[in-house]
């Protein structure tokens, strides 16, 4: 099963609805979570009716223009009716072939501290009154590739470009100040080499008596 989830920060422009439109063409999920549509109700009908994303959607509207939630499944997807709703969330549970089920819950955390307080509390409030589904959950949990530990792969990522930084750019730096000096002493050597001449053309006897005629007009 495909679930696809998305902070679109605004579904109402025409951008967003060209890629949706090709996601779903080329990835067809079964399941789509649409994060900060940012779009009222009315608009929020007229962009899924013209996406045509899937045959069923929950949608949770924004505050003002902040938040907003759509929850949209194909008829594959046996999925009940929403257990909570709220202005952060939408909770559903989807079963999948076997008897089992699991909890979908499509989130837009706020970025007001009081507001993800009240969140917290809401999955609290979840796991009380659905305590079979979560000890499965959690009883059956699945470990994770390494590939997809965002946390793991940015501490690696991090140690990469410190040690990039320092071998490479760090001895970029040392052969550019290395440069630097070396053209600085070419530069005095140059300039006394100039002086050298200069003192030995002036004892060339054409020169010299040029030199003289200038004085003498003077």
């Amino acid at each position: 099963m495909k679930v696809f989830f998305r902070n679109s920060r605004g579904a109402g422009g025409p951008s967003f609805m060209a890629a949706m439109k090709e996601f779903r063409k080329k990835h067809n999920p079964e399941i789509m979570v649409i994060a900060e549509t940012r779009t009222s109700e009315a608009n929020a009908i007229r962009q899924l009716r013209k996406l045509r994303l899937h045959d069923r959607c929950i949608c949770n509207h924004p505050e003002g223009r902040a938040g907003g939630i759509w929850l949209c499944w194909t008829d594959k997807v046996p999925i009940s009716e929403p257990l909570f709703i709220s202005k952060q969330a939408i909770h559903v549970l989807v079963s999948e072939p076997n008897p089992d089920q699991w909890l979908l819950s499509g989130v837009y955390a706020s970025p007001q501290y009081l507001r993800r307080i009240l969140l917290w509390e809401e999955f609290q409030n979840i796991t009380g009154t659905h305590p079979d589904v979560v000890r499965k959950a959690w009883h059956n949990n699945s470990p994770m590739p390494s590939s997809w530990r965002l946390s793991l792969n940015l501490d690696r990522t991090a140690q990469e470009l410190r040690r990039w930084n320092h071998t490479v750019v760090g001895n970029l730096d040392l052969n550019i100040d290395k440069a630097l000096t070396r053209l600085q002493a070419l530069q005095v050597e140059i300039d006394n080499a100039s002086r050298a001449n200069l003192a030995k053309l002036k004892e060339e006897p054409e020169v010299r008596k040029y030199y003289n005629e200038c004085l003498l007009k003077k």
